[in-house]
């Protein structure tokens, strides 16, 4: 890859990043406008189900931002289905208006999510995560978006412009001082009540991991 490659792969991610935190804000600002109205189930989702103001109205401001960034690709998403931004899209946005819609009734911790990915063979089916450039959450209740580049590592901005580096842990078997937090949902995993000293792959899950 020559020096003028590597400055377009670089431009290039920063217009998707761009795009995408700039969607999220969207998102976000809509959501909170919204107040108590956004809890409203009146908005008709894909499934022809009732869905909630909120969840529908995030989606369409990140559709609208990305649109109106030039963002060459095709959306699908929870409340608004399939949904093409140019004639020939190259990228694939994933994107879900309020990732948590229990939580956001509640008051708890929930909001816009996304994902971008650059794929030039055009075929959904064939995407991959390695294609992924972008990914994000905007946190309804902090205000906070948490947000991943790719080769480039993962970050928060706060609401006051703030970015920082998002850490993780570095660990890679599990003993008596680690915390597991974890969807226990219906359908999702869900470990034993009791310290696993072992590998990773030794926990039992309701739901195997993919």
């Amino acid at each position: 890859m020559t020096e003028k490659e590597i400055d377009i792969h670089y431009e290039v991610v920063g217009r998707i990043q761009a795009a995408g935190l700039d969607a999220l804000k969207n998102a976000l600002k809509r959501v909170r406008d919204l107040g108590e109205y956004g809890k409203l189930k009146d908005k008709m989702n894909r499934f022809g189900e009732q869905g909630l103001r909120a969840d529908y109205e995030a989606e369409e401001a990140v559709i609208k931002s990305l649109k109106e960034a030039g963002l060459p690709g095709t959306i699908i998403s929870e409340e608004h289905g399939l949904i093409d931004l140019v004639e020939n899209p190259t990228m694939l946005v994933v994107l879900d208006g309020i990732d948590g819609t229990a939580a956001y009734k509640k008051g708890g911790r929930c909001g816009p999510m996304l994902a971008i990915f650059s794929n030039t063979r055009r075929i959904i089916d064939e995407f991959t995560y390695d294609d992924c450039i972008f990914g994000g959450v905007a946190d309804i209740k902090s205000g906070e978006i948490t947000y991943a580049v790719k080769g480039q590592g993962s970050y928060i901005l706060y609401e006051n412009g703030k970015t920082d580096y998002a850490h993780v842990s570095t660990r890679t078997r599990l003993t008596n001082e680690v915390k597991i937090y974890i969807d226990g949902g219906e359908n999702g995993m869900a470990v034993n009540d009791k310290v696993f000293t072992g590998p990773l792959e030794t926990i039992k899950f309701k739901t195997p991991p993919l």
